[in-house]
């Protein structure tokens, strides 16, 4: 039976946050071009959002974050969902009447 090589006492949790880690400063790193309202810009951390199915290994993610010196901020459960329903609200009203106010403005 083939089984995966991994260290005793580092976590698989802890392993991918490391490797998305180093992806995401890799990438912030070769200056990577994104579109903001049609004009390129370079990536910063800040355009990065990482959603995970539960919290439960989060803080191997956030360990290894640190290690990587990758800023973060992690909010609380429903507090994401509050925030991103709110802001699909405000565009769909600039879409509907083409202002840029959002709906609870």
């Amino acid at each position: 039976m083939l089984q995966a090589k991994t260290d005793v006492g580092v976590s698989c949790h802890y392993q991918e946050g490391q490797a998305v880690a180093e992806h995401i400063n890799r990438l912030i790193t070769d200056s990577t071009p994104i579109f903001d309202h049609k004009q390129a810009r370079v990536l910063r951390y800040s355009d990065i959002v990482i959603l995970a199915r539960s919290r439960t290994h989060l803080s191997q993610l956030e360990l290894a974050f640190r290690e990587q010196r990758v800023p973060y901020h992690s909010i609380n459960d429903g507090e994401f969902l509050d925030q991103l329903e709110n802001f699909q609200k405000g565009i769909w009203e600039c879409q509907l009447d083409g202002s840029l106010s959002y709906a609870n403005e």
